[in-house]
C-alpha cells in the first residue's frame, strides 16, 4: 500500500477530501508578454497610511530615513496568459542616507511574511543605511501585494478559525474523526471559492516576481537580496534559476534544500526535541521541580486539554459568559510551544515559564494560545473579553493561508508504503522521545478507514483548468561562479544546522556558523560579528572564510 506523506510545516494541517470538486480558470493560449511588465516604470510616492505598522515597533533608523513606496505590476501566471487581474506588489522604500552603491532587497520569510513590515522593524547597520536603497516587499498575496482590482488572497473567518482550532483537536471514534474531516472539507471548498487564483502563489512565480522587480527597480543592475527563513527558499531558487542576475545574496538560516527527504522530517524533530528540553531544564530550575516531574506537568497538561478542562481567551465554546473565558484545547498548547522556537533563548524560557505557571495553577492557557495565533498571523487581543464566538471578532492578515498553500504547493511529495512511514516514525520517536510523547494523541485512537485528508497541491493537480499545476523548486545550484554567503545557527530548531550545511555545499559558498539557537539571527543585526561580515560582503564584496564562527 502506497500513502503520502503530509507536508511538515509548522501550523496544524488543513485538508480536504479527494472527491471535491474544484473551481479553476481555464488557461488561455495566449503567451505572456514580459516585455510589457520589464518596460513598465514604477512610481514612487508617499506611502499609504495603512501601510505603516503601530511607531511602538519601528526601528529608530525607519523614522530617520526617507521613505516612499510603489507598486510593481505583475503577471498573475507566468506559464500562460491567463484572463484574470494583475498582482500589484508592494514595495516599500528606504533610501540610502549617503553615497548609494546599490539596492538591497529582504523578505522576513514565512511563507505569508511581509517585507514592509520587516523594513520598518530592522536597525539596519550604518554602513548598509548609507549604501543602500532597501527595499522591502510583499510578495504575491501577501498583505499590501493584491490583485489589481483589489481583490486578495483571503479564505472566510468563519470556516479559517473552525477548522484550524477544531473542538475535537484529538479524535476519540471514528465519528469525531470524520467531523473534523467533514469540517476541513468545507474550509477547502471555500477557500477555493474565495480565491479563483490561489494555485498562482507558488516559490517558482515569487522568484519570477523578483526578477522583475530586480530588472525594473534596480535598472537592471545584479541583485542583492537578504532573505530569512522561507526567503532562503525564495533566494536558493533565485540562484539556481537566474545565475548571471547574482549580486550578493544572503541565505539566512536556510530551509531544506532536500523538501521531500525522510531526514528532513527526523532533523527537524532532534533539534526541537533538544530546544524543548532546554525549557524544561529551565523551568525545573525556575520551579524547584525535578526534570522528571516538570515532564510529568506537561504531560498532564496535554490530558486536560484532550479532557477540555484549559481554559483562554481562544475556542469556540464559552466556558463562563461572565468572565469571557473560551475552552481551549491541545492544539493551542502544543502549537504554542512550538511558537516559541522563533523567539531569542532568553526570550522564550521567560514566556514558557509564565504560560507553564498559568498552566500549573489555574489552567489557564492564554499564554500559549498568544504565541500560537501570533505566529499564523492573527491579532491574539481582538479575541479577548467576548462572550460569544462571531467571526467578526477576528482581526488577522493573510498569513494562515498564504503559508499552507505556498508550502503544499512547493512539494511534490512521492509516496511512501506503510513500512516506511513506521521506519520514519521510530526513528522520529527514537530522536525525540519526549516531544513524541507529548504531540501523540492521549486516547490512543487511530483512524483506520479509507477517507483521507488531502493538501491544495492535490487539490491543484486533480484540476485539469488549471494550467500552472504545482511544481517543487529548483534543485539548488549555484552556476555563477560567484559565492553567496549562508548562515545558520548551530542550535535552533525551526530551520536545524544541518539544512545550512547542506545549502552552503550545493550553492557552493562558504558557510558562517552562529553558535546560538535564534531562527534568523542575520536579521537581527545585533550581533557585531555577524554585522561585520553582512556589511564586507555588502559594501565590500568580501565573503568570509568557509566556517568562520560567530558567538552570541
Amino acid at each position: 500500500m502506497m500513502r503520502k506523506i503530509k507536508p511538515l510545516t509548522r501550523a496544524i494541517g488543513i485538508a480536504a477530501l479527494v472527491a471535491l470538486t474544484m473551481t479553476g480558470c481555464s488557461p488561455q493560449s495566449k503567451e505572456i508578454d514580459l516585455a510589457s511588465y520589464q518596460n513598465q516604470n514604477v512610481e514612487w510616492t508617499e506611502c499609504d497610511s495603512e501601510w505603516f505598522i503601530d511607531g511602538n515597533r519601528q526601528s529608530v533608523e525607519f523614522n530617520r530615513a526617507e521613505i516612499d513606496c510603489g507598486t510593481l505590476l505583475a503577471p498573475v501566471s507566468y506559464a500562460s496568459r491567463l484572463d484574470a487581474p494583475d498582482y500589484a506588489i508592494a514595495m516599500m522604500r528606504m533610501k540610502a542616507s549617503g553615497t548609494r552603491i546599490g539596492t538591497l532587497f529582504i523578505n522576513p520569510g514565512g511563507p505569508g511574511g511581509s517585507g514592509i513590515e520587516e523594513l520598518q522593524t530592522t536597525p539596519f547597520p550604518p554602513e548598509i543605511l548609507d549604501s543602500f536603497d532597501i527595499v522591502g516587499f510583499d510578495p504575491r498575496g501577501v498583505e499590501h501585494s493584491d490583485f489589481v482590482d483589489g481583490t486578495e488572497i483571503k479564505c472566510s473567518n468563519a470556516t479559517d478559525f473552525a477548522t484550524y482550532w477544531a473542538d475535537e483537536s484529538s479524535p476519540e471514534n471514528d465519528e469525531q474523526y470524520l467531523a473534523n474531516l467533514e469540517l476541513s472539507d468545507k474550509h477547502i471548498r471555500q477557500c477555493v471559492k474565495d480565491n479563483p487564483y490561489w494555485y498562482t502563489m507558488t516559490t517558482a512565480n515569487v522568484v519570477q516576481d523578483l526578477e522583475l522587480m530586480r530588472a525594473v527597480v534596480t535598472g537592471d543592475a545584479d541583485l542583492n537580496f537578504l532573505g530569512s527563513s522561507y526567503g532562503t527558499t525564495i533566494a536558493a531558487a533565485y540562484v539556481s534559476t537566474f545565475p548571471e542576475h547574482i549580486g550578493h545574496i544572503v541565505l539566512d538560516s536556510p530551509t531544506s534544500g532536500e523538501p521531500t527527504s525522510l531526514d528532513r522530517a527526523v532533523e527537524e524533530a532532534q533539534t526541537f526535541e533538544v530546544k524543548l528540553m532546554g525549557w524544561i531544564k529551565g523551568y525545573a530550575k525556575h520551579s524547584r521541580m525535578t526534570v522528571a516531574e516538570v515532564k510529568q506537568l506537561l504531560i498532564d497538561i496535554r490530558q486536560w486539554g484532550d479532557d477540555d478542562l484549559l481554559v483562554g481567551f481562544a475556542g469556540m465554546k464559552v466556558i463562563d459568559a461572565s468572565t469571557g473565558q473560551f475552552r481551549s484545547n491541545e492544539n493551542l498548547f502544543l502549537h504554542g510551544i512550538e511558537a516559541l522556537s522563533y523567539f531569542g533563548e532568553s526570550d522564550a524560557q521567560e514566556a514558557f515559564n509564565q504560560a507553564i505557571d498559568d498552566l500549573a495553577q489555574y489552567k489557564w492557557n492564554g499564554n500559549f494560545e498568544w504565541m500560537a495565533l501570533s505566529l499564523d498571523g492573527y491579532d491574539p487581543n481582538a479575541l479577548r473579553d467576548r462572550t460569544k464566538y462571531d467571526p467578526k471578532d477576528l482581526i488577522r492578515t493573510n498569513a494562515f493561508e498564504v503559508m499552507m498553500i505556498v508550502n503544499e504547493l512547493d512539494v511534490d511529495w512521492p509516496e511512501f508504503t506503510d513500512e516506511e512511514l513506521d521506519r520514519l516514525n521510530s526513528r522520529i520517536e527514537k530522536v525525540s522521545p519526549f516531544w513524541s510523547k507529548l504531540s501523540e494523541d492521549p486516547s490512543g485512537y487511530s483512524y483506520e478507514g479509507d477517507r483521507e485528508y488531502i493538501d491544495f497541491a492535490t487539490y491543484a493537480k486533480k484540476d485539469p483548468a488549471i494550467p500552472d499545476p504545482p511544481t517543487s523548486t529548483p534543485a539548488r545550484t549555484n552556476k555563477s561562479g560567484k559565492g553567496v554567503l549562508v548562515v545558520g545557527s548551530r542550535n535552533e530548531s525551526v530551520t536545524p544546522f544541518p539544512f545550512a550545511e547542506k545549502t552552503a555545499k550545493q550553492l557552493k559558498s562558504p558557510l558562517v556558523v552562529f553558535e546560538g539557537s535564534i531562527h534568523a539571527p542575520v536579521a537581527g543585526f545585533d550581533n557585531k560579528c555577524l554585522n561585520r561580515i553582512f556589511v564586507d560582503y555588502l559594501v565590500h564584496d568580501r565573503l568570509p572564510a568557509d566556517g568562520t564562527s560567530c558567538k552570541p
